[in-house]
């Protein structure tokens, strides 16, 4: 495993990495009837309803909130990536689906009430230690009563048992991608260093850091932001989570509903029609 000091990062190394040459390299993997089951799934076990709200943080081209929306959920979807939100947009005007398409930073949260806050695919883990605590209390306030927040990350478990510092791999017939990997145990962060090389083009090189939590490290982290974990899941379909699960997928409700849904809650007891 490679070790050493800990190589310094640009805190917001999200907003330069989170670009086309990232899409273009994970759109195989994510197509086909993935996200439809995914999103079965987030329906499966939440026992969420039509109409209900649902935030999507960090969606990407909208894989998710499409999914969910085309199953008569009300969705918000946040990201930085203007390129992404219009083509989120574009796809659900040519499928008729309404879908809220928020340009902003997910650690300010879109008022609510949501009966879910989902955030899928790695998008757990940017920030600070502090600050990916405050996104977790920030949002749990804008929960209605019964909200669920659901995180879906890697699995540190998997990942540590057997470190891989150098890959490479395909992701297309004119991109291939090489990932040097360094684990920091002391901040609990993997470090990675993406090269994209096109068949046309130059080299183009993105420096990232995911803070990977391991399953106790998740408990204790909603634990402290007011959520009671209810389980915890090996891929986003469902499986049970073995410490060689592929993914980590923690399904947690938000204590006494949030601030906002509780205020919610009491205008409507005061304002009977």
């Amino acid at each position: 495993m490679t070790r050493g000091t800990a190589p310094q990062a640009d805190p917001e190394w999200f907003r330069r990495y989170y670009g086309d040459d990232y899409m273009d390299s994970v759109r195989q993997l994510l197509g086909g009837e993935r996200s439809e089951r995914e999103a079965d799934f987030l329906l499966r076990v939440t026992g969420l309803r039509q109409g209900a709200r649902v935030a999507d943080l960090g969606c990407g081209e909208g894989r998710h909130a499409l999914a969910l929306a085309g199953k008569g959920l009300r969705v918000t979807a946040v990201d930085l990536s203007p390129s992404f939100l219009e083509r989120g947009r574009a796809e659900a005007l040519r499928r008729g689906l309404q879908v809220d398409w928020v340009l902003g930073d997910m650690r300010t949260p879109c008022p609510g009430p949501y009966d879910l806050v989902a955030l899928l695919f790695e998008t757990f883990g940017y920030f600070s230690d502090e600050e990916n605590l405050g996104l977790l209390q920030a949002w749990r306030k804008e929960l209605g009563p019964g909200g669920r927040l659901i995180i879906d990350v890697w699995n540190r478990e998997r990942i540590l048992a057997d470190f891989v510092p150098q890959a490479e791999w395909t992701a297309s017939s004119g991109l291939a991608v090489q990932e040097e990997r360094r684990w920091d145990g002391e901040t609990g962060r993997l470090f990675v260093r993406y090269r994209y090389r096109r068949r046309e083009g130059p080299v183009r090189e993105y420096d990232a850091s995911f803070r990977l939590y391991g399953r106790e490290e998740v408990a204790a982290l909603l634990g402290q932001a007011r959520f009671a974990l209810d389980d915890v899941f090996g891929d986003l379909q469902g499986a049970p989570w073995r410490p060689d699960s592929p993914r980590l997928v923690a399904l947690a409700a938000g204590n006494c509903g949030g601030l906002r849904g509780l205020s919610s809650l009491l205008e409507t007891s005061s304002n009977p029609t």
